[in-house]
């Protein structure tokens, strides 16, 4: 995962990377990230019942897993994942919580700069590249990407046209 992450970082930085568009259903997307888990019964979904996207389904994976895997990775061990995905107009939102865990809250100013890891996170295995590349990706589509925490969460919530450009 790591070496994946390190080659698609150096294909942003060398800008090889393009939007290939096609249509696929985010809530089925996501249903089929949970099932490829190890920790699937932690993985909890509020969703429509479809919510048909045509923007390129690589990347919203890439986003969607690097957000599910730091919320089981560093999250308060045993304790639910949420994601909630909602659509409004032309975008589709998708929110990402989870308990702190034993590595803490990332620092709000850093927390998407490249190779950024929370002081405790170092207890885990990790590169510090993957909300970096969550959030160039997330920006190449047209989309925003903002994190908070609040009461012993933490919340990433992910903003994405539903065609990209």
């Amino acid at each position: 995962g790591i070496i994946e992450r390190l080659l698609e970082v150096e294909k942003l930085s060398d800008r090889q990377l393009s939007i290939k568009r096609a249509s696929f259903d985010l809530v089925e997307m996501v249903q089929q990230l949970k099932a490829g888990l190890p920790a699937a019964n932690r993985v909890q979904i509020e969703a429509p019942t479809g919510l048909l996207m045509e923007t390129d389904a690589s990347f919203v994976q890439i986003i969607l897993s690097n957000l599910i895997d730091n919320a089981l990775k560093y999250g308060a061990a045993d304790q639910p994942i949420r994601i909630q995905i909602s659509a409004q107009q032309d975008v589709a939102r998708i929110q990402v919580s989870n308990p702190i865990g034993s590595a803490g809250a990332p620092d709000p100013e850093r927390v998407f700069d490249k190779y950024y890891r929370a002081p405790r996170a170092h207890e885990s295995t990790g590169s510090g590249l993957g909300l970096y590349l969550t959030r160039a990706l997330v920006d190449l589509l047209g989309g925003r990407i903002h994190y908070t925490h609040d009461a012993g969460f933490i919340f990433f919530s992910v903003t994405l046209p539903k065609r990209s450009a």
